[in-house]
């Protein structure tokens, strides 16, 4: 009897172990800062996707070394990041693309994060921010160059003159709201949700077309950046195009789902996801590319 239980339960664990053994290899690259949105957001999904794939994750360190790493692994990869504004922004600088070889098929996943107006709390976004002839001081972190098109954008449209006020960092321009530098900030939807919170600051109106409160409605004006969105994107290497059409069908079915790891984070940081097939993250690449490029220029 316990020869016969032996050989059971021998027989039992070689069904088994294939099971394992067979889930394909996958890297995953941690392209960005190690306690950064994007490697949160990262370590959320690799806690998805290790019930589809035997997963090594391999430090990034940022976007553009994270970038570097990827390049370089010989096996099964994919790794998220802002590509389509990374080679912009070479491009601009007449430098080849950090990605490479990107195609339909080695896109399998795409996230945007808008932005959106700010004001202290119990003051009017729309007064302060959107009326005509104002000469309001407004804050942004986007760089000079960029920040300058959507103040010049705003000031045309709401024949103002209001006055552009630049920080390194999103955190720092809402808390120049909050202490009363400036009367208004463009901000990340993302960065403004614990200060709304603690009832600091009120915000309204997104780069998000398909908000509610889009900018572009809000304003009647059909200028491309009232529409810009930061899009995030998965890219593959080293994968068939069946490999990777399998990837992006298991990331899109997590996502899709409110209660994985990976789609209650996404919720969490504001971000939309863009569940659409692969020819389509690829047109979104390309037109997040050119989209860059008309705001560097």
């Amino acid at each position: 009897m316990k020869k016969l239980l032996s050989i059971i339960a021998t027989i039992c664990i070689g069904f088994a172990l294939p099971a394992y053994a067979d889930k394909p290899v996958l890297n995953v690259v941690m392209a960005g800062s190690p306690s950064g949105t994007f490697n949160s957001f990262n370590k959320e999904l690799v806690k998805d996707l290790e019930k589809h794939y035997d997963i090594t994750t391999i430090p990034g360190q940022s976007e553009l070394k994270g970038v570097g790493v990827f390049n370089k692994v010989n096996g099964p990869v994919y790794v998220m990041v802002r590509s389509g504004m990374l080679n912009a922004k070479l491009l601009i600088k007449e430098k080849d693309p950090i990605i490479t070889n990107i195609s339909p098929k080695s896109m399998v996943m795409a996230l945007g994060y808008y932005k959106t107006f700010c004001v202290n709390a119990g003051e009017s976004v729309d007064y302060i921010l959107f009326s005509n002839n104002r000469k309001t001081k407004i804050g942004f972190s986007d760089g000079i160059t960029v920040s300058t098109k959507f103040l010049d954008n705003l000031n045309r449209v709401t024949n103002s003159k209001n006055i552009m006020v630049p920080y390194k960092g999103s955190g720092a321009s809402v808390k120049g709201v909050i202490i009363g530098e400036i009367m208004g900030v463009m901000v990340t939807e993302a960065k403004t949700l614990k200060y709304i919170n603690k009832g600091q600051i009120s915000c309204k109106y997104s780069t998000n077309i398909n908000s509610k409160f889009a900018i572009s409605k809000k304003l009647n004006d059909n200028w491309f950046g009232w529409s810009y969105g930061n899009l995030i994107f998965g890219h593959t290497r080293n994968m068939s195009t069946d490999e990777s059409t399998h990837l992006h069908n298991v990331i899109t079915e997590i996502l899709t789902d409110p209660t994985t790891n990976a789609g209650k984070k996404a919720r969490k940081n504001m971000w939309d996801i863009k569940l659409v097939d692969q020819l389509e993250l690829y047109l979104l690449y390309t037109q997040s590319k050119v989209d860059t490029l008309n705001l560097l220029k």
